[in-house]
């Protein structure tokens, strides 16, 4: 957020030091129970949604990053346009485009130089998702039990599984297909062939592309790791291939053939895909071109036994179109056992798919990840299924609670041959068995609408579901904050998607006790038709209690007028008191100056990647570089007592914030251009404040001679009748230039300068901090990656705070570094600045 305010700030600074150093800033740490699960982009490749096929010929792209190639993304759209009128959302991924590119520029950095481009909608990098498995070791089952006896399995029962076959058999009541999305499917398993899809309109072996989709010989799916029909695994891959088996067995393997076990769809098809990475095991590269192969060609339920944090425009699009194609998306919630707040799995999390949650195999007891985004659950641990081999293994994780559920969707598909993708999903999720009873009460509402029941999801015809289906913001000042006091309205749309309801109530709630509902919390919903639309508006206001920077939920809780709720786990998500930011840029610099003391990106730069409300802000770049994970201020005065913007323990999920603003941060543009940003910080939110108050100031002038330097100045104000002794402040920062281990640190003792440069393909890219106020000491510290991932203290940060000196042993296994100053002291009522 950008305010004027007056350009007239005394500002004091060394000209002769500035023309002769660059000082910029930044660092990141990810918490350690999340960086397993995170993956690096496919260097080298972006996915492009353009305006308009015209905007993709666009000549600036080319250069700017050595385009080798840009294509279609989705070719296949056109075969099917050729016989069909497409969905709209099918027909918007028409313009997506990948962008296959050459120079060494990291993934999330080209994706922001070509978003900036005319014509470009949205530019981002390409990520592979992860099986959510695992897998109990490479052992098999010496006696498998034949079907009747595997369909008394304890979790089967818990489903109704026998008593929802009395009642719908797949392949002997309909024609439903379920796509196994995976790594590769041994589909000549004996307790698998006979289920395997055929596509009828294609010709084995002729090597000719006789239903012109694009795919040659494809009778039984595609493997868009080698760019075969054969969909089987890769040499080599035994993880994918075992767990892509393992996935098809649960929901499709040959029921009642007194071989092996029973999938939960008693014998729907099922449509083998191979989406996994050609040289990564245990790694999905393709699950876009499998998702969409799949609904193309008929799929009504698709397997995603796969995920990912990393939030993706594109992904979110082809969501819609595979729901409009008439496809249902199944999908996994994840492994970690965390409540996902802030974080959140994708695709489960999008809208359109049924999420499911895993629990113990006899008890239904969630083991796995809870939040908002569940639907559903399903037994996730030991659970059988086939591998390779003719053979039978069991597995844990939220990908074996995915194709228990498919199957069962095949069933509600096959009771109910009408329905939509939605309906589907909705009939499944409404007819759960609630489990919060087996649970502590911080899961209520966590765990969707409970545990499968396959009977009631195929006999249930008067099921009513009534979901948050859009929403919009709207405020005081149009900021889109939420800020103490300011009015907030919210306005959106309530759709039923089954049977038609009448004598509805809505009533809304927040997940905290400082926001007070003005208007609108209870309303009655008259009469509304299956497919039908609500719309709402209600208004509230925050405290001036509400926490700094807090995560808000406000949900619907929608009932009959017998008390039966009818409504998902939907909420609005918002921020209340959320971060500022002011941006400064220069023709070199782009960075961002916050409201809780950070340089750069608010919160961890990769929550920047995904859909959080809270996440916004350009990080810091250098040249077109992303240049920085993250950087911000630390102040203390002894062992036990420092405040800082950066770095919480690797255990926790956000960053500290120790610091909160006074006030809105302030920017003007002065006199020449002259950039100036402000605000004033306070400490009182941290677990050991030291009780002074901060004013941060960025003054930038983006012109010739000083276009790469950024002055900070710090002015520490002491409130208290004592004085405050033995003040240290320093910044820490984590930079990121080009690749990270081409990196090198250093300090050069006559300029007093802190310093990482790019040691491989590009020595001119330099960051330097140097201390500009004399006659205090100072003291500097680089750390290894080792030592970033132990920065959980408050001993930590003051020893680099009050260290001295430190020297890195060795240059080039250093990912941070930390300059500080002191001590000083600052009188009652006095400003020290530096």
């Amino acid at each position: 957020m950008k305010v004027l305010m007056a350009p007239s700030l005394p500002i004091r600074a060394c000209d002769t030091v500035l023309m002769r150093m660059a000082l910029l800033l930044l660092t990141f740490l990810l918490p350690q129970a999340v960086q397993a699960q995170r993956v690096e982009p496919i260097p080298g490749v972006l996915h492009v949604k353009f305006e308009s096929h015209a905007a993709a010929m666009n000549a600036a792209i080319a250069p700017m990053l050595d385009v080798q190639q840009l294509e279609r993304a989705f070719p296949l759209l056109d075969a099917l346009a050729a016989k069909r009128s497409l969905p709209e959302a099918a027909s918007g991924l028409q313009r997506l485009y990948r962008l296959t590119y050459a120079r060494s520029v990291d993934p999330l950095r080209a994706a922001r130089l070509v978003s900036q481009q005319p014509g470009v909608e949205y530019a981002e990098p390409w990520y592979p998702r992860r099986p959510t498995a695992m897998p109990l070791g490479p052992r098999t089952r010496p006696a498998v039990p034949d079907d009747p006896l595997f369909v008394n399995e304890n979790y089967m029962l818990r489903m109704r599984m026998t008593d929802a076959w009395d009642m719908a058999k797949g392949e002997e009541d309909s024609t439903v297909v379920i796509a196994i999305v995976d790594g590769g499917t041994e589909w000549r398993h004996e307790d698998l062939r006979a289920n395997v899809w055929t596509n009828s309109a294609e010709i084995e072996g002729n090597g000719i592309d006789d239903d012109g989709n694009g795919y040659i010989d494809d009778v039984h799916g595609w493997n868009f790791a080698n760019h075969t029909a054969d969909a089987t695994g890769l040499p080599g891959q035994s993880y994918s291939h075992r767990h892509g088996t393992m996935v098809a067995g649960i929901a499709a393997a040959v029921s009642n053939n007194a071989t092996g076990m029973a999938g939960t769809s008693w014998n729907a098809k099922f449509m083998p895909i191979n989406v996994s990475c050609s040289d990564q095991d245990a790694l999905f590269c393709h699950t876009w071109d499998g998702m969409l192969y799949a609904a193309a060609n008929g799929a009504d339920v698709i397997t995603a036994s796969f995920a990912g944090y990393e939030y993706s425009q594109g992904e979110a699009d082809l969501m819609d179109a595979l729901e409009q194609m008439g496809a249902l998306v199944v999908a996994g919630a994840g492994n970690e056992g965390i409540n996902m707040r802030l974080f959140r799995y994708y695709p489960a999390a999008h809208q359109s798919t049924l999420s499911a949650c895993g629990t113990g195999l006899i008890a239904d007891v969630n083991i796995f990840n809870y939040g908002y985004t569940v639907d559903v659950c399903a037994a996730a641990r030991n659970i059988l299924g086939t591998i390779p081999g003719n053979s039978y293994d069991t597995w844990t994780g939220t990908s074996f609670s995915v194709p228990q559920i498919a199957g069962i969707a095949a069933l509600v598909k096959t009771a109910f041959p009408t329905f939509t993708p939605a309906q589907v999903r909705e009939q499944l999720r409404v007819t759960a068995d609630n489990i919060d009873r087996l649970h502590s009460p911080e899961y209520a509402g966590l765990l969707g609408r409970g545990r499968v029941n396959a009977y009631r999801a195929v006999t249930d015809t008067s099921a009513i579901s009534v979901r948050l289906t859009d929403w919009s913001l709207s405020d005081a000042d149009g900021n889109g904050h939420i800020a103490v006091g300011e009015l907030i309205q919210i306005n959106g749309t309530l759709t039923n998607m089954l049977a038609d309801a009448s004598g509805l109530t809505v009533e809304w709630s927040a997940n905290s006790p400082h926001i007070i509902f003005e208007s609108g919390r209870t309303a009655s919903i008259g009469p509304i038709a299956s497919g039908a639309g609500h719309a709402f508006s209600f208004s509230f206001r925050a405290t001036a209690d509400l926490p700094y920077k807090s995560l808000l939920f406000i949900a619907p809780r929608v009932t009959t007028a017998t008390g039966t709720v009818v409504s998902g786990s939907d909420a609005v998500r918002l921020v209340g008191r959320d971060t500022e930011v002011a941006t400064h840029e220069t023709a070199n610099l782009f960075f961002d100056m916050t409201s809780d003391g950070n340089i750069g990106y608010v919160d961890f730069g990769w929550v920047g990647q995904t859909d959080y409300p809270g996440s916004h802000g350009a990080g810091f770049w250098l040249r077109n570089n992303w240049a920085t994970h993250e950087a911000g201020l630390l102040v203390g005065t002894s062992r036990t007592h420092v405040s800082g913007s950066v770095l919480q323990a690797p255990s926790s999920l956000t960053q500290n914030t120790d610091f909160a603003p006074t006030g809105p941060i302030e920017f003007a543009v002065g006199t020449n251009g002259l950039q100036h940003s402000r605000v004033t910080l306070s400490d009182s939110a941290g677990t050991s404040p030291i009780g002074v108050r901060i004013t941060q100031h960025a003054i930038v002038a983006p012109h010739s001679t000083y276009q790469n330097v950024v002055l900070l100045r710090y002015d520490l104000i002491n409130p208290a009748a004592t004085a405050k002794e033995d003040v240290h402040v320093g910044l820490y920062f984590n930079w990121a230039l080009e690749y990270w281990w081409d990196n090198e640190v250093g300090f050069d003792a006559q300029e007093r300068i802190l310093f990482t440069h790019h040691a491989g393909s590009d020595p001119e890219l330099f960051m330097g901090t140097v201390l500009l106020t004399p006659g205090i000491p100072i003291h500097t510290r680089s750390y290894s990656w080792y030592e970033v991932n132990q920065l959980e203290y408050l001993t930590d940060f003051w020893d680099g705070l009050s260290g001295g000196m430190t020297q890195p042993g060795n240059a080039a296994d250093n990912w941070a570094q930390l300059l500080g100053a002191g001590p000083i002291s600052i009188a009652p009522g006095d400003t020290v600045s530096l």
